[in-house]
């Protein structure tokens, strides 16, 4: 786990993809966007216009809180909890710029070039990302992105390609009462300032393998199955230790005390270490990722969007929840995005709940494992439709296409896990020397 500076960045910088998705779903009926841009709205039934030559302009505020919860027993009286909170001003240009792009594969799609700005007091991240859609032809059907590439003012690289079965935005026309849901499976390809480099392959459920390399030629590789169980190969000792330290998570058994999650720690030249951790996983069986999304049908958008644009129109609002549990980090997540669509203009305003707790710390802040949270960190960010500008009617009714920012919030929670799990690992390893890995992790 990271301190809570440094998560604070890592949060913000991902939340620059985030509602940039958001933003590109448009489409609709008369009126002009601020500052007087006359905004063209086809009379079909599209919400959602991606034809090259569209662009729009969005910004909003994102409030960043990390807590790090005392460890039980908790004083008496009890005493504050440690939080750090940042709040960040978003803003994005949207620019269709090809209909002819090709991406993983793919060809014939839609290129949403976004520029954003996130700034807050310490730090101002800007970052590329050009994000690649499938538009359903003539505005009926789904609505599906192939991926992302993003490069950001910190250095880091990352192209993010959808598996089958995920990368379903929207289904056109917006009815409501329509469903939908996706699968977790994806590929991600990163590359640091400092050349540090990942590849990731997750699987439809939820389950992944990872490896990093490290700039000094060293590897680290993370692998949770299906069931769980996980293990993480790290360099803790450095390129001249020997080999990795391993760390091997188990599935929940019966033990001392309830259900308990084992733990071995296997360190070049030492015996194994087991120890356990008493099972925090929630309640019911299995599962590593799930995702729901609904139109619930008209509703007015909040007055907190500042969507001036959207002149005061009802909505259609889609509300996407999103779980990830990962047993190897020792992170739950639980994310909100609810979008909210004006026909003929597109999406008028995004808010995102985005909450990811942490039970394990590989960085040593606090105990490497335990069974309740040390680190909860929350990301709640409104963003609203403020000017547009789009082709005539007659050519966006013949080619009208759809976007929507449910990517772009995954595509900004991938970028907060990367920066975070990066810090994890890089602590790791400048460990060097450390052969009491399993003895220090003060197992709780």
């Amino acid at each position: 786990m990271i301190s809570t500076s440094a998560a604070a960045r890592s949060f913000s910088g991902a939340a620059l993809l985030a509602i940039a998705a958001s933003v590109f779903a448009c489409g609709g009926g008369g009126g002009t966007g601020a500052g007087g841009t006359p905004i063209v709205r086809p009379a079909g039934t599209s919400s959602r216009p991606c034809n090259a030559g569209a662009s729009f302009a969005f910004a909003g505020t994102a409030l960043q809180t990390i807590q790090r919860p005392l460890p039980p027993p908790s004083p008496a009286p009890p005493s504050p909890q440690p939080t750090a909170t940042s709040v960040v001003t978003v803003q994005q240009a949207v620019n269709v710029v090809s209909n002819s792009a090709a991406f993983g594969g793919r060809t014939n799609l839609a290129d949403f070039r976004i520029v954003e700005t996130d700034a807050q007091p310490l730090q101002t991240i800007t970052s590329l990302t050009d994000e690649f859609f499938a538009c359903p032809p003539g505005g009926a059907g789904n609505d599906i992105e192939a991926g992302w590439t993003s490069n950001d003012s910190n250095g880091v690289a990352l192209t993010v390609t959808f598996g089958a079965g995920n990368g379903l935005v929207d289904q056109l026309p917006e009815l409501a009462g329509a469903s939908w849901s996706n699968n977790a499976a994806l590929t991600l390809a990163e590359v640091d300032a400092d050349f540090q480099q990942t590849q990731k392959t997750v699987n439809a459920d939820g389950s992944y393998v990872e490896t990093v390399q490290f700039p000094d030629g060293t590897t680290s590789d993370a692998v949770e199955h299906s069931d769980g169980s996980a293990t993480y190969s790290a360099p803790v000792g450095g390129p001249n230790a020997g080999g990795n330290t391993i760390v091997t998570i188990g599935t929940p058994a019966p033990g001392i005390g309830g259900m308990r999650i084992p733990i071995t720690f296997t360190s070049p030249g030492s015996p194994p270490e087991v120890d356990s951790v008493a099972d925090w996983y929630p309640g019911g069986p299995l599962r590593l990722a799930a995702e729901t999304d609904q139109n619930l049908g008209p509703a007015a958008i909040p007055g907190a969007c500042g969507a001036t644009a959207a002149n005061s129109a009802t909505a259609n609002k889609l509300v996407q929840n999103r779980s990830r549990l990962d047993t190897l980090f020792g992170e739950l997540e639980s994310e909100v995005t609810t979008t909210y669509t004006v026909a003929g203009l597109g999406v008028a305003c995004v808010v995102v709940a985005d909450t990811v707790t942490a039970y394990y710390d590989y960085t040593g802040q606090g105990l490497f494992f335990a069974s309740v949270p040390q680190q909860i960190t929350s990301l709640n960010e409104t963003i609203g439709l403020k000017n547009a500008t789009v082709k005539s009617s007659a050519v966006l009714t013949a080619v009208a296409r759809a976007r929507s920012p449910f990517q772009i919030v995954q595509a900004r929670f991938w970028r907060a896990v990367r920066a975070r799990h990066a810090k994890q690992l890089q602590a790791l390893h400048r460990r060097l020397g450390d052969r009491n890995f399993g003895r220090r992790a003060g197992l709780r």
